[in-house]
């Protein structure tokens, strides 16, 4: 971290902000268990997954959406948070251009 805003910085904070709408949890919050503290860390593994993307949905959307909408949305998140530095340009365009197309 380095204090300095970047494109970078801002397509990963969209992305975490994305996280906690869809799941309803903070970003960071030490009241979990250690493995589940981070949200970020927590959730990537899970987002590409439908039957454990689906549990991890805040309880107050149930069935309020579309699972192929559901879908999309975890792509754009996975997307937006990941963290390796040469994808950075790559990342920041292709999240902007799923949330353009996001229907």
């Amino acid at each position: 971290m380095s204090g300095i805003y970047t494109v970078k910085s801002d397509v990963y904070s969209f992305g975490v902000v994305m996280l906690e709408l869809l799941t309803g949890r903070k970003p960071l919050d030490s009241s979990r268990e250690r493995s589940e503290q981070s949200l970020v860390r927590w959730a990537t593994p899970q987002l590409h997954d439908i039957d454990l993307l689906a549990k991890m949905v805040d309880p107050a959307m149930d069935g309020l959406y579309p699972a192929k909408s559901l879908s999309r949305f975890a792509d754009i998140i996975a997307i937006c948070v990941q963290v390796h530095p040469s994808c950075c340009i790559w990342a920041s365009l292709n999240c902007y251009n799923h949330v353009i197309a996001f229907k």
